[in-house]
């Protein structure tokens, strides 16, 4: 799955936090990751845990939004 957040800047941050929470993230454009739950869950589980770790870097950074894109 891809995620698009609206301040680049924090990019690195988020992929970061993705990291130490079990996720493999790599960066995939200036605002977009792929991130994967390393898991083998199927993909309603998996985008669901996706969603659950990115509102909760968004409550952190309350001046950006994010979104999955597929």
């Amino acid at each position: 799955m891809r995620i698009r957040i609206s301040d680049p800047a924090l990019l690195g941050d988020l992929l970061e936090y993705l990291r130490r929470n079990g996720c493999v993230a790599i960066r995939t454009g200036s605002d977009t990751v792929a991130v994967s739950t390393g898991d083998d869950m199927s993909y309603v589980a998996a985008r669901y845990a996706i969603g659950f770790r990115l509102s909760d870097w968004l409550e952190g950074h309350a001046d950006t939004s994010g979104r999955i894109l597929d």
